[in-house]
């Protein structure tokens, strides 16, 4: 019968301090440990950045149900002295463009969805697969899509309570985009920390 050496201390090389040397099973219940935290943090952080998508998703629709003579933007509440500009008026397209907003953020919760979730599998391999592959369309498109609304709202002066709704999901891209990437960073740590492992039995 075999038994598995542990080497509980090393000194380290400069000498100043013990280094804990850690065998293999030591190691695996490490990375587990080190994964189940990573995987709780990233669950947290998804449940609240969905909860921002739903929130701006509501308003994106309320605005959408709201009348043609009254679509001021919905941030304007925050500013009991607005005055919209003389002569104001929806950009040109505005119903196009909530649309498109909602749409983007809808990608947005996707790309959050864990790659099991059954929405990212039926995307990837339910029946209309071939028109739906695509999904959830990257970062860099999705922002994109969302940059002409606020343009459009500068160009007519519409004012910066406007520009700033419009401007909205595109700051919802960003906000999401670098949320996923952190998340995706903390990942690719841990394959590493995982490709790193050492036999504490040569040590």
């Amino acid at each position: 019968m075999s038994v598995r050496q542990r080497v509980p201390f090393r000194f380290s090389e400069n000498g100043d301090e013990n280094a804990r040397i850690l065998d293999e099973q030591e190691q695996e219940e490490l990375l587990e440990q080190l994964k189940r935290k990573s995987d709780e943090n990233n669950s947290q952080y998804s449940f609240f950045i969905r909860i921002v998508i739903a929130l701006s998703s509501t308003l994106h629709i309320l605005y959408l149900l709201k009348s043609p003579e009254s679509k001021k933007p919905p941030i304007a509440v925050l500013f009991p002295n607005y005055t919209p500009p003389d002569g104001f008026r929806p950009i040109t397209g505005h119903l196009f463009f909530t649309t498109l907003n909602l749409f983007i953020h809808a990608n947005l919760s996707v790309h959050l969805a864990h790659p099991t979730h059954h929405v990212r599998e039926w995307l990837a391999r339910g029946d209309y697969h071939q028109y739906t592959s695509f999904l959830p369309l990257p970062f860099s498109v999705l922002f994109a899509l969302s940059a002409p609304a606020p343009l459009m709202s500068f160009i007519v002066s519409n004012g910066w309570h406007d520009v700033v709704w419009w401007g909205e999901t595109a700051a919802m891209v960003w906000f999401v985009s670098s949320a996923h990437r952190w998340m995706g960073e903390e990942t690719e740590s841990l394959r590493n920390l995982e490709r790193l492992r050492y036999d504490a039995r040569g040590a």
